[in-house]
């Protein structure tokens, strides 16, 4: 652990001095794939010259997908949104010492303020530490 504020914020300017041409590089790279996307739609009169933060996810899927043949759909189908959900819970429980409870019946609809399809569940998590409650709805 850092025993000063001046270690913590050297080894973060390192850090950002070691990173930032890669992730330069990376953005050029991008930045090269949107343009040669908006040509292929026949849209490179929209092409700005510029890199937006909203462009980010969908070109960096295109990128994996094209340049290292990954396909996220296919990766999704072995991981179940319940069981990735439930080993996420787990993981919050061991490392934050949360207690997550799945509320029911009466309960749920009293601290939700309105009805959810049962198929939303709605939990509940006490921290150790404060005791604090916090209610978590799954979209």
């Amino acid at each position: 652990m850092a025993k000063t504020p001046k270690t913590v914020n050297d080894f973060l300017g390192d850090l950002r001095v070691q990173l930032a041409p890669g992730g330069k590089k990376e953005v050029e790279h991008l930045m090269d794939i949107k343009k040669e996307d908006l040509k292929s739609r026949g849209l490179e009169a929209e092409d700005d010259g510029n890199y937006y933060l909203w462009d980010s996810r969908f070109y960096n899927r295109m990128m994996v997908e094209k340049e290292y043949s990954i396909d996220e759909q296919k990766i999704a189908e072995y991981f179940p949104l319940q069981s990735t959900i439930e080993g996420m819970l787990n993981i919050f429980e061991e490392l934050f010492g949360f207690v997550f409870v799945e509320i029911t019946g009466e309960e749920r609809t009293k601290l939700s303020g309105m009805s959810l399809p049962p198929t939303k569940p709605q939990l509940s998590n006490m921290s150790d530490s404060n005791r604090q409650r916090r209610r978590y709805r799954m979209a």
